[in-house]
């Protein structure tokens, strides 16, 4: 007598859960879940915030043929057809991933090894970056050689996905490279004041020149006006589709149910 009305008993609490879970793994693969990545051991294992796009992909495979079921309870063959379609990918990613762990993976290569050949996209280095400097920085020994070459003791203290600090010390002068990539999101401040720098030219790396003595070297990072944009459009977007799902939820509670 309420078969569509036991659809959408089954269906609706699937689709919800399948939508925090979305949304939660969205927030997790953003900065706005960094104070979290600090807090929580268990979120640092994970290491990657991105990988967490990939429980978004999952989820959203499973919601859209669910939602279409919803709104097509009584053409059980095209919704059967449109639930394959869907479910394809998401079969294709298993298999995929079944391969994977049966085949097995290669052992982590050492450094010098991961550095040969193509290594990154071009887009996350800075521009005029010469490859084959930055590598040569990394695979010499990287910040720690360079600070015993120039007979500095270099501390790092912290090192977050937003902000990082050094303590340097040494008893001449010297411009030394932070391991760093000098994007303009970076603000560079020594014992608390913004200090100018410029970028190694031939790395791309942060360089900076410091007296002698004693200095806590931070690196800050300082959404540019751009993010801040991007961030009052998302923001501003959510509460939009929270206010609209909030009053489609009313107007389904409301509603009599569904009868054959």
């Amino acid at each position: 007598m309420y078969r569509g009305q036991d659809q959408q008993t089954v269906i609706q609490p699937v689709l919800f859960n399948l939508f925090i879970a979305a949304m939660v793994a969205i927030i997790l693969a953003s900065e706005w879940s960094f104070p979290a990545w600090h807090l929580s051991e268990t979120l640092r294992i994970v290491q990657r915030p991105y990988r967490f796009i990939t429980v978004v992909m999952l989820s959203v495979i499973w919601m859209v043929p669910l939602a279409l079921a919803l709104g097509l309870p009584r053409h059980r063959y095209l919704r059967g057809t449109i639930i394959i379609i869907f479910l394809t990918p998401f079969l294709l990613f298993c298999a995929l991933q079944v391969q994977i762990a049966i085949n097995g993976q290669s052992p982590q290569p050492r450094l010098e090894q991961a550095m040969q050949g193509d290594f990154g996209q071009p887009e996350y280095f800075p521009a005029g970056t010469r490859e084959l400097f930055w590598k040569d920085y990394f695979t010499q020994g990287g910040f720690e050689q360079e600070c015993i070459d120039r007979d500095w003791s270099c501390e790092e203290q912290i090192w977050q996905t937003h902000y990082r600090r050094w303590r340097l010390e040494g008893t001449a002068s010297t411009s030394i490279r932070l391991p760093v990539f000098d994007f303009p999101t970076w603000q560079v401040r020594q014992n608390g004041t913004v200090l100018a720098h410029s970028t190694d030219p031939n790395t791309g790396l942060i360089l900076v020149s410091l007296p002698a003595g004693q200095h806590d070297i931070e690196l800050v990072w300082v959404p540019t006006p751009i993010e801040w944009i991007g961030r009052v459009v998302s923001i501003v977007s959510l509460l939009v589709f929270f206010g609209v799902l909030l009053v489609k939820l009313i107007k389904i509670k409301r509603s009599p149910p569904l009868s054959d």
